[in-house]
């Protein structure tokens, strides 16, 4: 191993594989934040639907509770 072998660098088929891998490390990157968006925007309409069905339980029961008397 000489210094200008240190300094000339991998050999090309070598930078390749590494472009590629890098390639799908960015693709897999973006696709975990499409995926996390996704999730959020699921785990919102779950707790707004979620929260919907209690107030309508509330009223249902505070109308049972009215009617009543």
């Amino acid at each position: 191993m000489t210094f200008n072998s240190i300094l000339k660098g991998p050999d090309p088929p070598e930078d390749a594989h590494e472009y590629k891998r890098a390639s799908n490390v960015m693709k897999l990157a973006e696709q975990n934040e499409k995926l996390k968006a996704e999730l959020r925007a699921m785990t919102e309409r779950l707790e707004a639907a979620e929260r919907r069905q209690k107030d309508l339980e509330a009223r249902r029961s505070g109308e049972g509770a009215g009617g009543a008397h």
